[in-house]
């Protein structure tokens, strides 16, 4: 104990002081190095002062290690430094190797890990990549190989990965030669010593479970069975490696601990406990992670282009394979053994040999050769189907194109000659695969290949000198020859065996006649009868070729017949299937029964397909059968032969359950009976409680039937279906979405179709909800769309999430909105922009594209409704609510839909403002408002331009005209037409008139609905004059909603409100106070935004719709003629409304821009309007005669003189001496005295600034 403790003191006390010393050390930032370093040599001198002292004393427990020293190491390792690095290495590198760190106390900074981790950790982080120091690199290789090789410490799971993984990426990133070779070898010795451990630990184990056995039955001979034991072992293991089975021996050192093991039983010393059900020891489990890591590297594609030696990526496959191979090479019985291994080989190696197999890099393919020779010396009999898949597609393939290179020709005809040399290959070869009913004839067609290339008849690629020709024609002979050899031999040992003689001979006719009877019950291979089934058989040596006195040649005799019969009628069947199958029924192959040739269809792979289809059983005929039992007996059977073929499931890339399937669609189809409806939907149904796991290609079949019951108006057939439907959505989806993909389309297509089915409104809105799940998964899940390739190729993996994911909810969602009643369709409209609202930060920009192009086909006037009261409501209701939706999302993601959506959206705004329905009208300038007041903001020059231009269309194209040119009838005897003053008519038919007589007496709003729009020129007057009165009422409104819009975007909403209702409270005041009037939230509106160009764009509009409202409300005549002729109401129509507010917002633009001193270039030009508009605006006051009409004109002209008094002196000038004569005018009407109030503070200040009065007077 002192002599370790003595040897830990010196290595620590070394390397601290060491490090201490460095001049590197004493710099600042090194600090807490410098101290952490200083405190443990401290403590070191402590423990050796105590150690000269302090007697020796006996214990059992090791001395103490030095865990606790870790600290200024790790620092040291951080450092950067390559002179301390290097030291800490070395140090912790002897620590490791003399036990003097174990790491076995958990890691106070990781929870659940031990120091050991984190100690591993510190060293792979000193390799920086290739910059790091070599010196550095050097010593990292000796302490993680230490680390894993040593007996006292124990590293798993991801810290041996992490510990690989460090000197693998050494070994290709290091430009030093010694490092390459050095990381090399350390990775070989370390991948032995990981495989090694896990064998030897399976050996302890079961001698420790044998020895248990047999202290229960024997206590007292205990010590000298465990000796017997060991040694029989320990000769097993040696006649194991003679025998060729295994390359790693155990040494004696380590049996000898298994001895310690055995003997310490008695006072408790017992195995690791397994960590879990998949291996029985943690070594398993690092073994195998060890192995999975060297699969995937191997796995990694090499960049396009011709391959670089040089390059990280093909030194990084060398590597990986030249370990896998000394692995397989190297491999123990565990390894060959344990289905864990047996799986990761299948499930990784053999798709890593797939790939690397076809290389056009030499030392790659060589590697793939050898490893591939490895798999079929040592796992042949786990192998069966990976074998016949690499000697096809690789093997064969190379021997039998041209275009394959001659060193590939090359590789492979040595590797079968090293194949063919051994005699139970060849016959293992043929045995298992030329006479098995299911696989290829590959000895067959080797040596048609090699016969080929020996004569000189094989695909001879570009390039190849005779020479090379040559040697190949004598390596394809030489193992033909090698081929023949191997037969002579096997054959000559059957003879020489004299129980095989006799069963070949005449001699015993009773085992002849058994040998027949065994052939004739294996003939029906796709029988019920006794089948030799060579499919259950997984490994090449399921038949056994070491002919023993059971042993039967013959059999494999009658199986390569029935082959061969197998074949012609696949061959027969695929140019005339019932042909195909009456022969294989006559010569006894095929069964005659339903499950039978279900089998026989589903399992034969050869078959085709288009010829395959054409045989599904009679059922889609007989299943239509108008006799219900007849039908029912169809749909029964193909249900039971469905569930057949759904038991077996479906390999990745085949469609067969499409097949078979099919004829459930085809009867739903053609069969209206409810019965055979509802039984073929419960037998779906079933199918999918029973099978969900199996099934693949066949969710496409059953989502159609389903969607043929959601139209249903049977109630049971819908519920059931629809029960289904939704298990499948909320719980199949959840567990295999990835199997279900291909067919998630035909999933959201159903519930759409349950959702539009009128007659079960419940049904509908959870088919909705249903929609609104399927959109979770695909933003859940979004690599399953990218990873599914199948009939997308054209389209871009990154495309693919919005083809086969989103496009079809919103799609399906948009296609509810347009075919179902108003309850069913708003909230079909609301998930749907609940998705694009939820799930568009995802979307890509053209995405949306695509997405708004069914979003305004909402609005589109062919597919809206004909009759006018349905079209009214759809305006009313889903347009509307559309509108704002729209609006809503283009808010949320305007920076991706701006430069994208911004004119459709306008245009669809536009289109609203069109119709002739007064809500739709109102909630497009409502909308228009909104996006313009939430982004303008972020509005570029151009979306002003293009805004702005909305505005002025909008405004242009909704003055109601019409309203001062229209006529009442005529008095020329044609009592049904209106006359407008360009002399235009509308005319009626004398039938339509007719039509009107007779529903004379009903409502004229019922007369309006009863004839569509395309039908207007030609219905009765009074309903065409009904029509255009709405028509022009709507306009009406859109004016005053357009003029409120601008205001409220020039000035923001309720700002003008207030400042009306500011300057009549002022008025009422104190006069003192009018001039002072103040409103706050003058900037918040978008003028500033707002060019001048756009201003005055704006402003001519206004003033425009103001002079249309000045010219009607002036002309009583025309007033009169539409109120008799029903226009608007009880009263007089007027635009007071219009006339008021359109200027008033043009005066507010042009005040605010005659203060504006951003835009002090144009105030020359806005006071030139301001009193042509303001004179004008007075004059007109003045001539009106109504009373009435001069009260809506009060809070106008408070607001142009409260304007006018906050100008400046000189400007006041110019606007009083315009006004003046006009104002005095004013004066002998009777007004308000508010009116009056501010009047006189006008007055007052003429006096002050023409200086006609003193301030003092005027005050």
């Amino acid at each position: 104990m002192y002599e370790g403790k003595k040897t830990k003191n010196m290595f620590l006390t070394r390397a601290l002081e060491k490090i201490l010393a460095d001049k590197e050390v004493k710099k600042a930032h090194h600090s807490q190095l410098r101290k952490a370093c200083e405190v443990a040599l401290e403590e070191i001198k402590e423990e050796s002062e105590k150690l000269s002292t302090l007697p020796p004393i006996k214990s059992k427990t090791n001395f103490i290690e030095a865990d606790k020293y870790f600290l200024p190491f790790e620092l040291a390792c951080q450092s950067k430094c390559p002179r301390i690095v290097i030291t800490s290495l070395d140090c912790l590198q002897k620590l490791i190797a003399y036990g003097h760190l174990t790491g076995s106390a958990p890691d106070s900074t990781a929870p659940g890990k031990k120091l050991i981790d984190r100690i591993i950790e510190t060293i792979c982080a000193c390799f920086q990549g290739p910059q790091t120091d070599e010196g550095v690199q050097l010593q990292i290789i000796k302490a993680l190989l230490t680390a894993v090789t040593s007996q006292h410490i124990e590293i798993h799971e991801g810290t041996v990965l992490q510990a690989v993984r460090t000197c693998y990426n050494i070994y290709l990133a290091s430009k030093n030669l010694i490092n390459q070779t050095t990381a090399k070898a350390t990775l070989t010795q370390m991948l032995n010593v990981i495989f090694a451990r896990m064998e030897n630990q399976a050996v302890r184990s079961n001698a420790l479970e044998t020895l248990n056995h047999l202290i229960d039955e024997e206590a007292p001979n205990y010590e000298e069975k465990a000796q017997e034991i060991v040694q029989s072992i320990l000769q097993e293991v040696v006649n194991t490696v003679a025998g060729g089975e295994t390359c790693f021996i155990h040494s004696f050192k380590q049996c000898g601990s298994i001895l310690s093991e055995i003997i310490n039983l008695e006072s408790g010393a017992t195995a690791g406990q397994p960590p879990g059900a998949k291996f029985s020891h943690i070594l398993q489990k690092d073994a195998f992670l060890v192995f999975r890591s060297l699969c995937k590297l191997s796995m990694k594609p090499l960049s396009d282009g011709p391959p670089d030696p040089k390059s990280h990526e093909l030194r990084s496959k060398v590597l990986s394979l030249q370990l896998l191979l000394s692995i397989l090479q190297n491999a123990g019985p565990i390894f060959k053994t344990n289905e864990m291994f047996i799986n990761a080989i299948k499930q990784y190696l053999c798709v890593a040999l797939s790939k690397n197999g076809v290389s056009s890099v030499p030392e790659v393919f060589e590697l793939s050769l050898s490893i591939f020779l490895t798999l079929l010396s040592h796992f042949k009999t786990h192998l069966k189907m990976q074998i016949e898949v690499f000697f096809k597609e690789i093997f064969l393939y190379i021997l039998e194109t041209s275009t394959s290179s001659y060193d590939h020709k090359w590789m492979v005809i040595q590797t079968l000659t090293r194949i063919c040399a051994d005699a139970q290959s060849v016959v293992d070869i043929y045995v298992n695969y030329d006479c098995d009913l299911n696989a290829a004839n590959i000895f067959e067609r080797l040596v048609n290949d090699l016969s080929k290339i020996a004569q000189g008849r094989g695909g001879h690629e570009l390039g190849t000198t005779p020479q090379q020709e040559l040697t190949l024609r004598k390596k394809g002979l030489e193992c033909l020859v090698s081929i023949l050899k191997c037969m002579v031999e096997w054959s000559k040992d059957q003879y020489v065996n004299p129980n095989s003689q006799t069963s070949l001979g005449q001699e015993k006719p009773s085992e002849q006649d058994s040998s027949e009877t065994k052939a004739t019950e294996s003939i029906n291979r796709y029988g019920s009868i006794n089948s030799l089934d060579s499919t259950a058989s997984s490994g090449i040596g399921s038949y056994s070729t070491q002919m023993s006195g059971t042993d039967n040649p013959e059999q494999f005799e009658v199986l390569k017949q029935q082959k061969e019969i197998i074949e012609q009628g696949i061959d027969l069947f695929n140019k005339k299937p019932k042909r195909g199958i009456q022969y294989l029924q006559e010569q006894g192959m095929l069964g005659t029964t339903p499950e039978d040739l279900a089998q026989f269809l589903h399992q034969e792979e050869r078959l085709d397909s288009v010829k395959k289809n054409k045989m599904l059983f009679f059922s889609l005929q007989v299943g239509c059968n108008p006799n219900e039992d007849v039908a029912i007996f169809a749909v029964d059977s193909l249900r039971q032969l469905s569930m057949k073929f759904l038991e077996k499931g479906e390999l990745a890339n085949f469609r067969f359950q499409k097949d078979f399937l099919r004829p459930f669609e085809h009867i739903m189809k053609k069969n209206r009976s409810p019965t055979i409806r509802d039984m073929v939907v419960r037998c779906i149904a079933q199918m999918v409680n029973s099978q969900a796991a199996n099934i693949r290609s066949g969710w496409k079949n059953i989502f159609s039937v389903f969607h043929l019951a959601a139209s249903d108006q049977d109630e049971s057939i819908v519920e059931l279906a629809f029960q289904t439907t939704g298990h499948i959505v909320t719980n199949v989806f959840e567990k295999h979405f990835a199997a279900t993909i291909d067919s998630f389309q035909d999933a959201v297509k159903c519930l759409s179709e349950f959702a539009c089915n009128a007659s079960f409104p419940d049904t509908s809105m959870e088919a909705i909800r249903l929609i609104r799940h399927c959109a979770k998964y695909v933003s859940e899940r979004p690599q399953v769309n990218v990873d599914y390739t199948s009939d997308d190729m054209n389209v871009a993996p990154e495309d693919r999430v919005w083809v086969r994911g989103w496009f079809p909810i919103l799609f399906e969602l948009s296609c509810i909105i347009n075919r179902c009643k108003l309850d069913v369709r708003t909230r079909g409209l609301t998930v749907m922009f609940e998705v694009m609202k939820t799930y568009g930060h995802t979307f890509e920009k053209h995405w949306w594209q695509d997405l708004f192009r069914i979003v305004f086909r909402i609005f589109d006037n062919m597919k809206l409704p004909e009759q006018q009261t349905e079209k009214a409501e759809w305006m009313t209701t889903t347009c509307n609510h559309a509108l704002y939706a729209i609006c809503d999302v283009f808010t949320q993601y305007f920076e991706s839909l701006n430069g994208l959506l911004l004119d459709d959206i306008l245009a669809q705004l536009y289109w609203c403002v069109q119709q002739d329905n007064e809500q739709l009208a109102r909630s497009g300038t409502n909308c228009l408002e909104n996006v313009v007041i939430l982004n303008g903001e972020k509005f570029s020059a151009e979306t002003w331009d293009k805004t702005c231009n909305c505005m002025l269309d909008i405004f242009k194209t909704t003055i109601p005209h019409a309203l001062l040119t229209w006529r009442p009838a005529g008095a020329e005897g044609d009592s049904a037409s209106g006359v407008f003053e360009d002399g235009s008519r509308s005319r009626t038919s004398t039938s339509e008139s007719a039509i009107f007589h007779e529903y004379s007496s009903l409502p004229v709003s019922f007369l309006i609905n009863l004839f569509p729009d395309d039908h207007f020129l030609s219905c009765p007057a009074e309903i065409q004059e009904q029509r255009l009165f709405s028509a022009l009422l709507i306009k009406c409104v859109v004016q005053l909603e357009l003029i409120q819009t601008i205001d409220n975007i020039v000035f923001f909403p309720a700002t003008s409100k207030k400042e009306d209702a500011e300057n009549f409270a002022a008025a009422q005041r104190d006069a003192g106070c009018a001039a002072d009037v103040q409103v706050e939230t003058q900037d918040q509106g978008m003028f500033r935004y707002l060019t001048l160009e756009q201003l005055f764009k704006l402003l001519d509009c206004l003033l425009e719709s103001h002079r249309f409202a000045k010219a009607f409300n002036s002309n009583n005549e025309q007033r009169t003629l539409l109120w008799k002729a029903g226009f608007k109401g009880k009263s007089k129509p007027n635009l007071l409304k219009q006339e008021t507010s359109s200027l008033a917002c043009g005066l507010r633009i042009l005040f605010r821009m005659y203060t504006d001193e951003s835009r002090q270039g144009a105030w020359e030009e806005v006071q030139r309007r301001l009193l042509n508009v303001c004179s004008e605006a007075v004059a007109y006051f003045l001539a009106l005669t109504s009373e009435s009409h001069r009260e809506a004109w009060t809070n106008l002209l408070l607001l142009f003189l409260t304007k006018v008094l906050k100008i400046s002196d000189e400007r006041f000038k110019a606007h009083a001496s315009r006004y003046y004569p006009l104002l005095c005018e004013i004066m002998q009407f009777d007004l308000i005295p508010e009116l009056r109030a501010v009047l006189r503070k006008f007055y007052l200040r003429i006096g002050l600034v023409f200086n006609i009065t003193e301030s003092s007077a005027s005050s």
